[in-house]
């Protein structure tokens, strides 16, 4: 029997990391989802829900998931787009995995990790750097880092860091 994993993404229009955080062990693994398109609005969303779906479907017998935490979307700049587009990934990965799938902000797995809710990018790559995981940007550092935090949730079956605001 496959073991399960937690799985965390940081989501973006162009592409969404992927992080896969063994439950029984302190393994992860990390990949990158490109979605890039020409598209707009709907028709942007509406292949967006087609190749998260996809793509679940081939990495879950790899990565057999227990749950899944999606970053919410923050900064000084929210962008509207981002926040239907996490919407659509939440959407399609639950519709397609059967299991959990949570939002949760970026403070919230900070603190679960590195342990300040507000450490920077340097500060999570660092992090993620000691863990041993070979990344190739900050959005998979960050999904390692997030898919790190829901473990722990999930395992000392705490919940308040995780919960949306």
């Amino acid at each position: 029997m496959a073991l399960e994993h937690v799985w965390g993404v940081d989501p973006a229009m162009a592409k969404l990391a992927f992080a896969f955080a063994d439950v029984d062990s302190d393994k992860v693994e990390v990949e990158t989802l490109i979605t890039r398109t020409e598209e707009r609005e709907g028709a942007r969303l509406g292949l967006l829900d087609r190749q998260v779906r996809i793509y679940a479907r081939q990495v879950a017998s790899r990565y057999p998931p227990a749950c899944v935490w999606v970053e919410m979307p923050a900064g000084r700049f929210r962008s509207p787009q981002l926040s239907y587009a996490v919407g659509v990934v939440q959407a399609a990965l639950f519709e397609t995995l059967a299991v959990p799938v949570w939002t949760i902000p970026s403070g919230a797995w900070k603190k679960r990790t590195i342990g300040v809710g507000n450490a920077t990018k340097p500060q999570v790559r660092a992090w993620v750097d000691r863990l041993g995981v070979a990344v190739r940007s900050q959005d998979e550092a960050d999904a390692v880092a997030n898919a790190c935090a829901g473990r722990a949730m999930l395992l000392t079956r705490s919940w308040e860091a995780g919960c949306a605001a």
